[in-house]
């Protein structure tokens, strides 16, 4: 996994730094889906930020958060060497480009949105994946009452019937103070529902959890780093026991990096999926130190062609053809490592409502002891096994 290196930029996000009134661009607070002509710098303490960005053809946008981070409009000029010239600036403590990030992986269209919509409930509730992770009698010791699961992604469709009562008020990362619900606002759409989706396999396995909407992606699948950081660090503030993250970049953001840290030390769970790209390459936020990320596997507990694998793999989860919740109050069916690794989230909502002190390593040992392994051609592909639900919460509640 990816470590963050340096100590200037873990110090960034626990640093309380004290900064001026600063003025923002006199435009909607949303960032550009695709983060063109986008930077975020974490200026000195004391600097003249609006002198920075005028100094570099920039404007400000927005603050990142509660972080003393700001995305910066760059005018003219090539994006690149105006962050060279910033990065080197001796008022910026760090600097770095607003990255795309994307819940889709291009190359396999086709068959991860392979859509079936319908009423009935039975194939949702009653699937074998439930049985894949053992979902068994967990709810005899515990159904995660109390625990809040933030969702990064494009929203959650609240007023779902099997989602009713479970959604509490989440924050929108695009456009802040407006609605967190799973909306068609991209060009083509082909995203919308999977926040909700991601939030349904949550409810089965966490009966009682909360559920966190944190918006951070368009219709389309696409948001930037800039969203996700505000996301993780709005829902470590606001009481997230874990944190549920389905969409990646080929970009490392060391940015992002010290904010899922600062979370990951102070006790919060991060899961994340491993990607659609069927390679080994690093998807991020699935390959940070500090992050849980899961593959999928198809029924026959074997790796989904689809799916990431490698050193940086956690765990696995099914995710081929995940039947779930759908905005409208129906179902649907999906494909994706998106789909496998709200499994494992919800798995780490059960361990966390047991363990008295439920700290994220604690609760990486039981899931590693109580895994199984997926087929022996596919080993050290898959992590350390496919989850067991089940078997985990009694061991849990067996040692506390």
């Amino acid at each position: 996994m990816f470590a963050l290196t340096t100590r200037r930029a873990r110090l960034l996000v626990l640093a309380l730094l004290a900064t001026a009134t600063v003025s923002f661009l006199p435009v909607s607070a949303r960032s550009d889906d695709s983060g063109r002509n986008r930077l975020l710098v974490a200026p000195k303490a004391g600097a003249d930020l609006q002198r920075l960005a005028r100094d570099h053809r920039a404007s400000v946008v927005r603050q990142i958060g509660d972080l003393p981070i700001y995305e910066l409009y760059v005018e003219s000029g090539d994006i690149n060497v105006v962050l060279a010239s910033i990065a080197n600036d001796v008022r910026v403590m760090a600097a770095e480009g607003v990255t795309p990030v994307t819940s889709t992986d291009p190359g396999h269209t086709e068959f991860l949105f392979a859509f079936d919509r319908g009423p009935s409930p039975g194939a949702y509730t009653n699937q074998v994946a439930f049985d894949q992770v053992n979902v068994g009698k967990s709810s005899s010791v515990t159904k995660g009452r109390g625990i809040r699961i933030a969702v990064l992604d494009t929203g959650i469709d609240a007023g779902h019937p099997d989602l009713a009562g479970r959604v509490v008020p989440g924050y929108n990362a695009i456009d802040p103070g407006q609605s967190t619900a799973d909306v068609a606002d991209g060009l083509v759409n082909s995203a919308y529902g999977h926040g909700t989706m991601v939030a349904g396999i949550l409810a089965r396995i966490a009966t009682k959890a909360s559920i966190m909407p944190v918006r951070v992606l368009n219709g389309d699948g696409l948001g930037t780093m800039a969203n996700v950081i505000a996301g993780v660090r709005w829902a470590v503030a606001n009481g997230a026991d874990v944190i549920v993250m389905c969409f990646g970049s080929d970009t490392v953001s060391p940015l992002l990096a010290a904010a899922v840290e600062d979370a990951h030390e102070g006790g919060v769970v991060l899961v994340a999926s491993a990607g659609n790209g069927a390679s080994d390459d690093l998807r991020f936020p699935a390959g940070l130190h500090g992050v849980t990320s899961v593959a999928a596997v198809n029924a026959n507990d074997t790796r989904a062609f689809f799916s990431n694998y490698g050193t940086y793999v956690d765990y696995a989860a099914p995710g081929v053809g995940i039947r779930s919740t759908y905005p409208g109050g129906g179902y649907a069916s999906w494909s994706g490592t998106s789909m496998a690794a709200p499994f494992v989230a919800g798995q780490a909502s059960l361990l966390v409502s047991v363990v008295e002190q439920p700290y994220p390593h604690i609760i990486d040992w039981l899931m590693y002891k109580t895994a199984r392994p997926g087929q022996p051609s596919f080993s050290g592909e898959l992590g350390k096994g496919i989850i067991n639900i089940e078997k985990s919460v009694y061991m849990a509640a067996w040692l506390w």
